[in-house]
């Protein structure tokens, strides 16, 4: 009889441990967690400056390269005289280069702006390899000159493309743009990048600072009247709830040498690499 009782005790006791690592087993799982690499850019491309399309062909070659998820890109202009497009220009290059590889466009979408110069048409325009669900564009409080904004919505992320009053003395202005942004896409995380002509420290970006975003502007972007780079004003802000899924993130300056002998635009481009948790 003892030696029945200790056999079941026995088979109780095995059986759960079995059960017990089993637990553990399934809770290990359940925090096992994947991590999504999600790679944005932009860049200022200054319209029809010099030598636009040695410019432009070197930009795309090094986006082709890193092959980004998201892009967006400023002052993309039409030449009303000319009729030639930066912006199919871009299309064509991207998914036509005559060497090496493209990169593998899903979605192109602009926004015109306002007119440059007398001559040109001034676009936002924001690229994709994903699968874009939603497409948001149109104009921004008005200002000195008349800005805009342009979005695509992927995976349930709004990655906008902006451009905002340049102005120094027209801060308000800013702040009305970013106002706006920030409460047209309040209700989904979201993404805010382009040239903000003003740094993330300034009293214009107050709102952003205030709601908790997370500012990605590693440094700086815009080449001075001297030749030298002095404005941190190119970056992108994450919105609160998006930053907690954010587990790891790098970024950088780049395009930023002249090839040459003269550099690819008055702005640097800027590249931040996100790990996305789920």
């Amino acid at each position: 009889m003892r030696f029945e009782q200790m056999r079941l005790m026995l088979c109780f006791t095995l059986g759960l441990v079995g059960v017990l690592n089993l637990s553990v087993t399934e809770a290990a799982k359940a925090e096992k967690v994947d991590q999504v690499p999600l790679k944005l850019v932009t860049m200022n491309i200054q319209c029809f400056a010099g030598d636009w399309q040695f410019r432009l062909s070197q930009i795309l070659d090094k986006f082709i390269e890193l092959s980004p998820e998201v892009i967006g890109l400023q002052e993309v202009c039409v030449d009303k005289e000319s009729k030639q497009s930066q912006i199919e220009f871009i299309r064509n290059y991207l998914l036509n280069r005559p060497w090496g590889k493209t990169y593998d466009l899903r979605g192109l979408e602009s926004q015109f702006t306002h007119e440059a110069w007398g001559r040109y048409d001034e676009s936002l325009v924001i690229l994709t390899k994903l699968k874009v669900s939603a497409v948001d564009k149109g104009f921004l409080p008005v200002s000195l000159l008349q800005r805009g904004y342009v979005a695509f919505l992927i995976d349930g992320v709004w990655y906008i493309n902006t451009h905002l009053e340049y102005k120094s003395e027209n801060a308000q202005a800013r702040k009305s743009q970013i106002e706006f942004l920030v409460g047209r896409f309040a209700k989904q995380n979201h993404v805010i990048g382009g040239d903000f002509n003003s740094s993330p420290d300034s009293e214009d970006h107050a709102r952003f600072r205030r709601e908790g975003y997370l500012d990605i502007f590693p440094g700086d972007s815009h080449l001075g009247s001297d030749g030298n780079s002095s404005l941190r004003i190119d970056g992108f802000w994450i919105s609160p709830k998006f930053r907690n899924a954010i587990s790891g993130i790098s970024s950088e300056v780049f395009l930023n040498k002249k090839v040459q002998d003269q550099y690819l635009s008055d702005h640097f481009a800027i590249r931040a690499d996100l790990q996305i948790t789920f």
